[in-house]
């Protein structure tokens, strides 16, 4: 923002609303800090979550192998059991006579063949199931990973931004601690508009104001027009105020975020 000395949009900020802005500065700095050491946490958080997830998606590994191999193990006892079955009807077949117990064994047979068919159905869906719990897991890391870095990289650019400002505003105030900044407006709000500023050393007296402690506004005969605001104006001041316009374009985005 170029600065123009006799421009009609220039106000002064008093070294109170200067220490004002300053004093909402280090209000924001805090939360920020408040807000980091919150997202330490949720990182903490989301480490011991995701260790978790991580065993349970091991310890369900190991338990799918280990149904795969009952399941091998029951697919060949099954094989066996027909085996035999069959042995047994040509041996009856053969015989010529039914035999009871050949055939109350042959019943048996076929009811523990219809009991491991189950038992594979069963293993088949719990296997299906555990691969299915293991990729909703393995989907939810991801989106909580994710999550993470992209909070991370917003609260990380916000405290630099605001760390910089803060750096800035302590530096030039240090440099002018008692002066009033005189800089450019640019659609300020009315906050500081006034018929006419002046500090606490000219205040009892309107004759005898202290230099660059007093401004004055010149309406214009058109009162929908800007009031005229005349004093002198320094870079440093220009370059101040701009900052207290990002401070407070900082702010609000804070207050967005805490929405969110």
């Amino acid at each position: 923002m170029s600065l123009h000395p006799h421009s009609d949009s220039q106000r002064i900020i008093s070294p109170e609303i200067y220490n004002d802005l300053l004093k909402k500065l280090e209000e924001a700095q805090e939360d920020l800090d408040l807000q980091k050491s919150q997202l330490k946490e949720n990182e903490r958080f989301y480490e011991a979550e995701t260790t978790k997830l991580k065993k349970s998606a091991d310890s369900d590994q190991k338990k799918l192998k280990e149904l795969e191999k009952q399941n091998a193990s029951l697919k060949e006892a099954l094989k066996v059991e027909q085996r035999n079955n069959e042995e047994l009807k040509k041996a009856a077949a053969a015989g010529g006579k039914q035999d009871e117990g050949l055939m109350k064994r042959i019943r048996e047979l076929e009811i523990d063949n219809d009991q491991l068919d189950c038992s594979v159905r069963c293993l088949k869906d719990l296997t299906e199931d555990l691969t299915r719990q293991r990729d909703e897991y393995v989907e939810r890391l991801a989106e909580q990973t994710t999550l993470m870095q992209d909070m991370e990289e917003k609260y990380r650019l916000e405290l630099e931004i605001s760390t910089d400002l803060n750096n800035t505003f302590h530096s030039d105030y240090a440099q002018h601690p008692s002066s009033p900044m005189d800089v450019e407006v640019d659609g300020l709000t009315d906050t500081l508009a006034a018929t006419e500023f002046k500090s606490p050393d000219s205040v009892k007296s309107d004759h005898n104001p202290k230099s660059g402690s007093t401004i004055s506004v010149d309406m214009d005969d058109n009162t929908a027009k800007s009031p005229s605001i005349k004093s002198t104006s320094t870079e440093g001041q220009s370059k101040a105020y701009r900052l207290v316009r990002e401070l407070l374009e900082i702010i609000e985005k804070i207050e967005e975020n805490n929405k969110f």
